[in-house]
């Protein structure tokens, strides 16, 4: 234990920091030690987003029970005594500093090679090594999937080389692969290498090198995690389907079904059944195993037996050919999902944001003035244009009793009134900047990579967005009743490029400058409703021959000042009855399912 060895005065090895050329001090090696120590103590710290963190750990006990200080097995940073604390606290680490300044011919990754090379060496082409200096958004997006999926869908269960986030990434660049193809029929992966060894047929990655200069190049890093995405809530979405006999099925019994599917003895899983799970897989769709899940089991337990013993090769190829048709080419005796319930990938909101309710305090003193330490505080009233009125915001100085406190201080918090006040939206609002407020409304603050805030608020926002919950939350409802975490965390973000996203943006803001309650704000969120409805009904759409994206992809964004006449000058051009935008505007009135909604609202 670290912190042990800090109470008996061992000495601890270096901490290597890189001082880079924008003067930003970059922790090479020690990073583990620093954040065992900043959790005991319950100490925050930035990360490389300049957001506050708090360790996986924070305030963890210590497990000392067969060590020297045995006495302090199972305490808490705030159990130890005063000299205890004291010692931890004015520690002196070893810290060895390079500064670019006098090297500027330093490669970091060099010198974590070398740190790294005994007794274990961390190999080129691993998640370990691509940690170290590769995209934070990339890893991060890695680590979120892995999080949101380790209970069911890992290699190893001590994961402490890093070997599920590995193959995590391995299959995200297969994925990638086929997304950069056009996600073609009949697709075969050349980046999958399939040969026999002896009569068992095996996978492996064909070059690993190949994932490492993919993720390298910054140029593709955007769409490497919209691929990873992909991955998560498309292929591990219909896996998690496949091997779930029911909605509320337990995660030992998934493991089980997930297992037997692989044909996995003993728990002994390995790469290559996952890589061969994604290449029978990957192309499958979702529709149809939802429907016949059972039938797509037993092929798959016939494709990995034929795995451990087959006449050849080429065999194997024709099964795997027959396996495919049976669920991609005739589909005649599968109930597809109609019109009126087009699939669309999407993501639990729960599994790409933080979520909480608000404080529960009554007595607090508050401020109607701000100062420079204090917290804005909203305790009631409404949103209008998905903002806060501002003479409903007060101001907390001290804000210490607050164990929540790290998330009012993120930034781009999605605020939604848990008290249902209307048929047809959620009461919603959008702040940028730290905020504590009332039990009675629900914060979100997006995590994932890959989803704007302000997109995801225009989802929230949405009509038809309100519409499913009301379906699938009826009673509640009905019963007037408090909205609850699961149910918002339950609701489905759909899964669209970063480009996309930036159009449902740009309208938020035009919301969020328009004057309260115009004619131009109306105007604006009946936009949000339309373009959602697009997203949702495609065919429908492209049947009418209705465009409402594509028309507001180049519209002007708003400024920070003076945003009046743009808005105004927008709102008339894109209104007025000649507009071709106006027109696809009345055809949606058309489409029986959005009828459906809107009468009921």
């Amino acid at each position: 234990s670290i912190i042990e060895s800090i109470l008996l005065g061992i000495k601890l090895p270096p901490i290597f920091i890189y001082k880079r050329e924008d003067g930003i001090s970059e922790v090479l090696d020690g990073q583990q030690r620093l954040l065992s120590i900043l959790g005991f103590i319950k100490e925050p710290y930035l990360d490389e987003t300049n957001k506050v963190r708090r360790s996986d750990k924070n305030g963890f006990s210590l497990y000392l029970k067969n060590s020297i200080l045995k006495n302090l097995h199972g305490k808490k940073y705030i159990q130890l005594t005063d000299d205890q604390q004291y010692k931890i606290k004015n520690f002196d680490l070893w810290i060895i500093e390079i500064n670019y300044k006098n090297n500027v011919n330093f490669e970091p990754i060099d010198l974590f090679l070398r740190l790294n090379n005994k007794p274990y060496p961390i190999k080129e082409d691993t998640f370990e090594m691509w940690n170290s200096y590769v995209s934070r958004d990339i890893i991060l997006t890695i680590q979120s999937i892995y999080k949101n999926n380790n209970d069911w869908f890992y290699i190893r269960k001590n994961n402490s080389r890093m070997e599920n986030e590995n193959i995590y990434t391995a299959l995200v660049y297969f994925q990638y692969v086929w997304i950069i193809a056009g996600k073609p029929t009949n697709f075969k992966p050349k980046d999958v290498d399939i040969y026999k060894s002896v009569d068992k047929i095996n996978f492996r990655v064909k070059s690993k090198n190949e994932i490492t200069k993919v993720i390298e190049d910054i140029t593709k890093t955007e769409l490497f995690i919209e691929s990873a995405n992909d991955f998560e809530f498309n292929f591990i979405r219909k896996l998690r389907v496949l091997v779930s006999d029911s909605d509320d099925v337990s995660t030992l019994e998934i493991n089980k079904i997930f297992e037997d599917t692989l044909n996995i003895v003993k728990g002994r899983r390995t790469q290559q059944a996952f890589y061969a799970l994604w290449y029978f897989l990957f192309d499958i769709p979702f529709d149809v195993i939802e429907v016949r899940k059972l039938e797509i089991r037993n092929g798959l337990k016939s494709l990995f037996k034929d795995m451990a013993g087959i006449e050849s090769k080429e065999l194997f190829h024709t099964n795997i050919a027959e396996f495919k048709s049976r669920f991609i080419n005739n589909q005649t005796d599968v109930f597809l999902r109609s019109c009126s319930s087009q699939f669309v990938d999407t993501a639990q909101l729960g599994n790409i944001s933080i979520i909480t309710y608000g404080v529960n305090n009554k007595s607090l003193k508050q401020k109607s003035i701000k100062s420079d330490k204090s917290f804005s505080y909203f305790e009631k009233g409404d949103f209008n244009n998905f903002k806060i009125n501002d003479q409903d915001l007060s101001y907390l100085d001290d804000v210490s009793m607050f164990n929540t406190k790290d998330f009012f201080r993120l930034k781009d918090k999605i605020l939604i009134k848990r008290n249902i006040t209307s048929y047809s939206r959620f009461n919603i609002a959008y702040f940028d900047s730290d905020l504590i407020f009332k039990q009675n409304t629900i914060g979100i603050v997006i995590n994932r990579y890959g989803f704007k805030s302000k997109y995801v608020l225009a989802i929230l926002s949405s009509r038809f967005c309100f519409n499913s919950f009301k379906i699938n939350n009826l009673n509640k409802i009905d019963d007037l009743k408090s909205i609850t975490l699961s149910e918002i965390k339950a609701i489905e973000i759909p899964v669209i490029s970063t480009e996309k996203q930036l159009v449902f943006c740009n309208i938020i803001d035009y919301i969020l400058k328009s004057k309260i309650d115009s004619e131009a704000t109306l105007f604006f969120e009946r936009l949000i409703d339309a373009m959602i409805y697009e997203i949702f009904y495609e065919v429908q759409f492209d049947n009418f021959n209705i465009k409402i994206l594509s028309h507001l992809r180049n519209l002007p964004s708003i400024g920070i000042n003076n945003n009046d006449v743009l808005i105004d000058r927008t709102y008339k051009a894109l209104s007025d009855p000649s507009n071709e935008l106006n027109t696809s505007l009345l055809k949606i009135l058309n489409i029986d399912e959005i009828i459906d909604i809107e009468k009921h609202i």
